[in-house]
Formats: C-alpha cells, structure tokens, sequence
C-alpha cells in the first residue's frame, strides 16, 4: 500500500469481485474529484458491511504479522485460517474504516493502487 495515500473522504462508487483472477476491485473517487481502482490480489476472503448509497473511507490500513490488532481480530471474528495465512506471512489483513457506508476487511496477496 501506497504510505502516502490519504484516502480519507475518499468515496467508494463501485466493487467488483472478478472470482476467476481471486481479485476484488473498489473504484473510488477522492475529494479533488480524481479517480482511482484500488485492486486487492489473490483475494480468500472478507466481511463487508452492504454497499450503500453512500460510502465513504475514513482510512485504509494494511496489517500484516506484526501489525494485526487483536481488536480486529475479535470484532470481526476473523476465522483462525485466515490468522494463520497472516501469521505465515502469505496474505494480509486490508481494514476498510469508513465515515458512512461500505467497511470492514479483505484478506489478500497484495494491494495495488491504478
């Protein structure tokens, strides 16, 4: 994940989850108004709250081994397949926060920002 990246007040306008490529897309819009597709990578798993009218980021984190709280771990019962993929370092945790509308989080590869 991009450190630099502020994505908060970002709006998130679309999600598309392509099962064959194991990726899930958000289209976003930021508030200057540019736009971004924000691609999760070898995608297993997430729990998201229903897609919204509106829905907008508060922030993005990336967790890995290291950096999971254990908070997200018991709020979103994240099941222990999941922790262990994490702890071996083969995936990691995307937390979405969000101001209203779309959160929660994605296990995956990797993260990339077009």
């Amino acid at each position: 994940m991009t450190k630099s990246t502020s994505y908060h007040d970002a709006e998130i306008v679309g999600l598309f989850h392509e099962e064959s490529e194991g990726s899930l897309s958000l289209n976003i819009i930021f508030p200057n108004k540019n736009k971004s597709l924000i691609i999760f990578e070898k995608v297993i798993g997430w729990d998201l709250s229903p897609f919204q009218e509106q829905n907008t980021i508060f922030d993005l984190h990336e967790f890995n081994q290291e950096t999971l709280p254990e908070w997200i771990i018991k709020v979103f019962n994240i099941p222990q397949e999941y922790i262990e993929l994490i702890n071996s370092n083969s995936k990691k945790l995307f937390y979405i926060d969000a101001s209203v509308g779309l959160g929660g989080y994605i296990i995956a590869k990797k993260m990339s920002v077009n």
